[in-house]
């Protein structure tokens, strides 16, 4: 006994393939930009780092910047929670009400161009997360946030 097979009827086909060539030429298929929500996210996961004192992981929220050593980025993420950079209530006021976009619309443009250039990273890939004196920096590779400035985010 044989299955009947069914065929989209040809104009069908046809017009599936027209769509999702349009679909793909339009960008939808390209990398996306990263969002508010994934920055909030990339915080959160510090702070969890931070709180559990691992600080080996905590150093993969960050972009490594040029001549620095993984150890260095350890060095300086351990003095994050004592000198309140970050805490979990800052993340959530961030998020809540703070303004996100590229890097040099969320902060005075050459500061922008200061903190990318600390990083060795395109301050055209830079965004940020900001609320009053509270920063969050981000560099997106294209794939994912790494954080490039933290600053004042548990104040």
């Amino acid at each position: 006994m044989s299955i009947p097979r069914f065929s989209f009827p040809r104009r069908l086909r046809i017009g599936a393939r027209l769509l999702l060539a349009a679909w793909f030429c339009s960008g939808t298929l390209h990398a996306a930009e990263p969002t508010k929500a994934a920055a909030v996210e990339v915080l959160r996961g510090l702070l969890g780092a931070l709180v559990a004192q691992d600080y080996g992981k905590a150093v993969t929220f960050f972009q490594m910047p040029p001549g620095a050593t993984p150890e260095d980025l350890k060095k300086a993420a351990s003095r994050l929670l004592e000198l309140k950079e970050i805490s979990a209530p800052g993340i959530e006021i961030l998020d809540a009400k703070g303004k996100w976009g590229k890097l040099i619309d969320t902060v005075e443009p050459a500061r922008a161009e200061r903190f990318a250039g600390k990083f060795g990273v395109p301050v055209a890939e830079c965004y940020g997360l900001t609320l009053g004196h509270a920063e969050a920096g981000f560099y997106w590779d294209g794939k994912q946030l790494k954080v490039i400035r933290c600053d004042d985010i548990g104040k």
